[in-house]
């Protein structure tokens, strides 16, 4: 009995020295990976696409909405097209959240609202024309429209339906909305303001809660706000990240802020530049900007930095190659050029710099190492790096 009890223990230290071998392993495989780079691609699955007016690509439920100015294309990872939805827009802008988008006509005063399962459940046609729309979890959406005289934020039912929550802001007065996101339980919006100072244009960026307005809202609904830079400077860009966290980007840097019921909290971040920012992109977890490198070295003109949510910049890494367009996804940043990319992780290591056979749109990263879905005009390629 005594020699079957000291078998099993050793048996049971073999397994467990096993299994924290076999853990080892595929950690440092994963590091591997993690910093190995790669200059060529294998194409796993090839399909062949309508090029039409296309757009744009965006990252969707189990797959991405392939949209032009006809209409969108909900597509799986399996390249499966689960719905279809016509529409005419000369401008047409996106944006997604949860299992909802909406495609606004910029300029234009076309609004649809979309749902993952069931393709189009929403339209309207503004009496103002629009500027741009953001869309919350429950499928509220906040656009940013103007007429000749003012800039307003207007809320819309996902059915397309007009919801009496309208602000109005004049240049003259408080300032002229210049960008706007809805949080994602639909009750706040924050939104870049423009105002006249010292005759110069100055930003700032203010909170609307609607969360106790009982279905109206004005502009006694604004908490306060910041100006996170003196002078003169214009926010583009403002967004909710997860659990109220969100950032706004100004011409003079990023703003990263907590957004309370009572507004922005104390302790925001800033993220001052005296280079001059190239691009901007960000997804619902980071931020990322390119710069023009003040002092280039190793023939590296240009600088990439990925800042997550909390603000903290945990990404910075110089690079030469030329690009059009940037995106960021899940913490992996795209550099897309006419007939290249450059792919940095968010280790700082340049996973992948190298020629493409085909013009690209839009990259999205995969579950699975080094896979990737390269979006184009005419192909869409899964691919494995190699």
């Amino acid at each position: 009995m005594a020699e079957d009890t000291k078998s099993a223990r050793a048996i049971w230290r073999g397994l467990v020295w096993i299994g924290i071998g076999l853990l080892l392993f595929l950690v440092l495989l994963s590091l591997y990976h993690g910093r190995k780079q790669y200059h060529a691609y294998a194409v796993i699955n090839q399909q062949d696409v309508s090029q039409g007016s296309l757009v744009g690509y965006e990252p969707f439920q189990q797959g991405y909405l392939k949209y032009s100015k006809d209409g969108v294309s909900y597509i799986s990872e399996k390249n499966d097209t689960y719905w279809t939805s016509s529409f005419e827009m000369k401008d047409p802008v996106i944006d997604v959240n949860g299992s909802y988008a909406v495609i606004a006509d910029r300029s234009g005063n076309t609004l649809q609202i979309f749902d993952e399962k069931h393709g189009k459940i929403g339209e309207c046609r503004t009496e103002r024309t629009l500027d741009s729309a953001s869309i919350s979890l429950s499928g509220v959406v906040a656009t940013l429209e103007e007429d000749s005289s003012a800039s307003y934020i207007q809320f819309y039912k996902k059915d397309g339906s007009v919801l009496d929550i309208t602000v109005k802001a004049l240049l003259e007065g408080d300032g002229y909305f210049t960008a706007l996101d809805l949080s994602d339980d639909g009750s706040q919006v924050i939104a870049g303001v423009a105002y006249l100072e010292g005759g110069k244009l100055a930003g700032k960026i203010v909170v609307y809660d609607f969360s106790d307005s009982g279905g109206s809202g004005r502009e006694d609904q604004m908490k306060g706000g910041i100006t996170p830079y003196e002078g003169e400077n214009l926010i583009s860009e403002v967004r909710y990240f997860r659990k109220g966290r969100a950032f706004a980007a100004s011409t003079r840097g990023l703003c990263f802020f907590q957004v309370g019921k009572n507004g922005i909290e104390k302790g925001w971040k800033l993220a001052e530049k005296q280079e001059v920012i190239r691009s901007l992109c960000f997804d619902r977890n980071y931020v990322a900007i390119v710069l023009n490198e003040a002092e280039a070295q190793d023939n590296k003109p240009y600088r990439v930095e990925l800042y997550n949510s909390g603000g903290d910049k945990v990404m910075h890494a110089n690079f030469s190659e030329h690009y059009t367009s940037s995106f960021v996804d899940k913490g992996t940043v795209f550099l897309i050029g006419s007939d290249a990319l450059t792919v940095f992780l968010q280790n700082g290591t340049k996973q992948f710099s190298g020629a493409v056979d085909f013009p690209l749109v839009r990259a999205v990263r995969l579950s699975g190492e080094n896979r990737y879905f390269w979006l184009g005009a005419a192909h869409i390629k899964e691919v494995r790096l190699k």
